[in-house]
């Protein structure tokens, strides 16, 4: 199955947390889709990251592959055991085919490279989103993501044969 978007014409915010200990991957995160209607929520620990997750949920994560109170492996135990998980992307700077195949492996979401680059972070953050929704959500509605530029792009994914 391969998927492909189309325009769609119900709107969604997306609510997306980041857990790294480094302040740069905020600052980063935060100016790439600071003039998004995303809803971004910040973490320095994994320990603070749970606890914000059991209060409200946060359909998708991204995780620094390191923490200083742990590692995304360890996140990834602790969130799996929550009533609706969040959907987990891992960031690294040092992504190979070894930590893609494991990320993959143990059931987390996807891999994103840092330095982030935007049309990664809205495209697999989209995608994560909407496969969180389709379990956990109210049906089949989709994200707007506005970009910096105030457009709004309307994606929607659905299963193509092919």
């Amino acid at each position: 199955m391969s998927k492909r978007c189309f325009e769609f014409m119900d709107r969604e915010f997306i609510k997306i947390l980041l857990v790294s200990s480094m302040i740069e991957d905020h600052l980063s995160l935060r100016s790439l889709i600071g003039h998004s209607n995303w809803e971004l929520h910040h973490s320095l620990s994994r320990e603070e990251a749970l606890g914000l997750l059991k209060e409200r949920p946060i359909p998708v994560v991204i995780c620094d592959s390191e923490l200083t109170d742990g590692t995304w492996r360890d996140f990834w135990r602790e969130i799996s055991e929550l009533p609706a998980p969040p959907r987990l992307i891992v960031s690294s700077r040092v992504a190979d085919n070894m930590l893609w195949g494991e990320v993959l492996n143990l059931g987390a979401y996807d891999l994103l490279i840092k330095p982030l680059e935007a049309s990664e972070v809205f495209r697999v953050g989209c995608l994560a989103w909407h496969s969180w929704y389709q379990e956990h959500g109210r049906g089949s509605k989709l994200p707007a993501v506005m970009d910096g530029r105030n457009m709004v792009q309307q994606v929607a994914c659905a299963a193509a044969p092919g």
